[in-house]
């Protein structure tokens, strides 16, 4: 019944779509329910990481789920896709670490100071 009423209220399922551009990403997106559409420049995201089978991106509005669904080598593919385009030829990183069960992938700029 509260599936009903949610679906009833807010409509069709909407799809995820995010677009990139060299420095700008736009996402468009549905988050519990709520659409949200969202514009990062380079300066604002500190990085992109995967997650299982979720793309995450951590910004100065904190961490915002881009996908929440698919193969992890996929996600980490559109993830060096994203980065590249975002920061827009500046040197990216990329880095591992496992927390508990999980293993997490980043991928983010690297700043001067960075080893």
């Amino acid at each position: 019944m509260l599936l009903i009423l949610v679906r009833k209220l807010n409509g069709p399922p909407v799809d995820a779509v995010i677009e990139a551009s060299p420095g700008i990403l736009k996402a468009d997106r549905t988050v519990a329910g709520d659409r949200m559409r969202s514009t990062y420049s380079p300066q604002e995201v500190h990085f992109l990481f995967v997650d299982a089978s979720h793309l995450f991106i951590n910004a100065r509005k904190g961490e915002l789920s881009l996908i929440p669904f698919g193969q992890r080598r996929v996600n980490q593919a559109i993830a060096v896709l994203l980065a590249h385009l975002l920061w827009n030829g500046q040197e990216v990183f990329t880095a591992s670490t496992r927390i508990g069960s999980i293993e997490r992938w980043f991928i983010g700029p690297q700043r001067s100071g960075d080893a």
